[in-house]
């Protein structure tokens, strides 16, 4: 029983580990993208 727990947060580690780094690979670039078009700067005056 405990193996399995262990196994299984193991499981999920790594999945949230890919995930990140997947997450990071293309959210990035694309923040940068967006912040480079001012379209964080629009959103925020629509909203103020």
């Amino acid at each position: 029983m405990e193996e399995e727990s262990a196994d299984h947060r193991r499981h999920f580690l790594s999945l949230m580990s890919s995930l990140t780094r997947r997450s990071y690979r293309f959210g990035l670039p694309l923040v940068l993208r967006m912040h480079q078009q001012g379209t964080q700067l629009r959103w925020r005056d629509r909203f103020v």
